[in-house]
């Protein structure tokens, strides 16, 4: 099972790049490349999950309309791009009650799929799974083994499983990580336009899950440079730009993907492990 997910995002929505505020002054490109990403998806005949952020859904309504148009899912990406630590839980519900209304007038129907920023709910942010599934959310993406913190999370952390938290059942689907000789590997931006083609295709043909997650950035060879970044950090959001949609393009013509949406539909959700907070 291999799923395609987008964070729609823009180039400055990163954490510890620009700063809160950037909106007012940085140059907008999401619109411009999520609908090169988008031409892509329909020649490639794929389908696949846009996380959105609410901001990004307020200032280009259009695009999470087109989006949805194509037959791709809309799910929430928070509405501020601010990680749960830095949003505490009472500012937490409203920035999601706030970008579910915003995602759910732009894609015509109720969103029901979450990831957070930086894969930012982990064990130390547990309190939020509550608040996602009574706010109407039933598929989370937002688990990672590197962020959960200790202990981890197992043999859960390569494969889907259920959150139980205040009553309610969240649908799992964390990012995984393959052993690639010395380092653990996964189907991240940096890592997808680092890896050479024949390697990501040995990946890909392994047997069982296959999480994704790019953004409109990864694909941007005239992305503007960050600020506040080491030379490393720059470094590795700018490596392989240049060649990164054709590479997409490859990986989409000869692979096949789910949405979230698909996918959860296709999981015996009953025989898969259970993590109770």
């Amino acid at each position: 099972m291999r799923i395609l997910t987008f964070d729609l995002e823009d180039w400055f929505h990163l954490a510890g790049a620009q700063g809160p505020g950037a909106e007012a002054w940085a140059e907008p490109r999401v619109e411009a490349m999520a609908d090169r990403v988008l031409a892509v998806l329909s020649d490639t005949r794929q389908a696949a999950t846009f996380f959105c952020l609410g901001a990004v859904a307020d200032a280009h309504p259009a695009l999470v309309r087109r989006i949805a148009a194509a037959g791709h899912e809309v799910g929430c990406h928070s509405h501020l791009h601010r990680t749960l630590a830095e949003t505490g839980p009472a500012a937490f519900r409203e920035d999601l009650r706030r970008a579910l209304g915003i995602l759910g007038d732009c894609a015509g129907s109720r969103v029901t799929a979450y990831r957070a920023p930086a894969f930012s709910l982990n064990r130390a942010a547990a309190w939020a799974t509550g608040m996602l599934a009574e706010e109407g959310i039933e598929a989370d993406a937002s688990l990672f083994s590197v962020t959960w913190g200790t202990p981890g999370l197992g043999a859960m952390a390569n494969a889907p499983f259920r959150i139980r938290a205040n009553g309610g059942t969240l649908l799992e689907f964390p990012m995984n990580t393959w052993r690639f000789g010395p380092v653990r590997l996964r189907l991240t931006g940096g890592y997808f336009r680092a890896l050479p083609y024949p390697a990501l295709r040995r990946l890909l043909r392994r047997p069982g899950y296959a999480m994704t997650c790019f953004h409109p950035r990864d694909f941007d060879a005239d992305m503007p440079r960050h600020h506040g970044l080491g030379a490393l950090r720059s470094a590795k959001l700018r490596l392989g730009l240049s060649g990164a949609l054709e590479k997409l393009r490859r990986m989409l013509l000869e692979f096949r993907f789910l949405s979230l949406r698909a996918a959860s539909g296709i999981v015996d959700w009953d025989r898969t492990p259970v993590l109770p907070l």
